[in-house]
């Protein structure tokens, strides 16, 4: 049986793999199963529910050439709360991520964006999904 630390580690986990993945997975499958099957990812006013929705948003952030393997970026994501309900199946949090072009040498970083996430997640079988994830300013 996990304990409530054991909730919070993976939570925290969850959200360094949904980074890793959205910057480094070429197919989104990675990020896509981060999320429950009827998961929502809010940018700005446009919601989006559902896997396949969710990667259309995504792929369409990457073929504008803002984020994704081919324009190299990278989520930086930190400040994580995470609040999970008395039984410790559902849960809420927030973080603050920064967006960052990586330089080559003599160039500096280059910072494309900055927000913050507002998050639900939810425990099905032992593990920890995306719920909802909205990128706000």
């Amino acid at each position: 049986m996990s304990t409530q630390s054991d909730d919070h580690a993976a939570i925290l986990n969850l959200n360094g793999l949904f980074a890793e993945a959205v910057d480094h997975d070429p197919t989104l499958d990675r990020v896509i199963s981060l999320f429950t099957r009827d998961g929502t990812w809010v940018m700005g006013s446009k919601e989006f529910e559902g896997h396949e929705e969710i990667r259309q948003a995504l792929q369409g952030t990457r073929d504008r050439g803002f984020a994704g393997p081919a324009a190299g970026t990278r989520h930086i994501v930190t400040s994580q709360q995470i609040y999970l309900t008395a039984d410790r199946v559902a849960g809420r949090g927030s973080s603050q991520w920064l967006l960052v072009q990586p330089a080559t040498a003599p160039e500096t970083p280059t910072l494309r964006g900055v927000g913050r996430y507002l998050d639900e997640y939810v425990k099905v079988d032992g593990t920890w999904f995306i719920q909802s994830r909205s990128a706000v300013s």
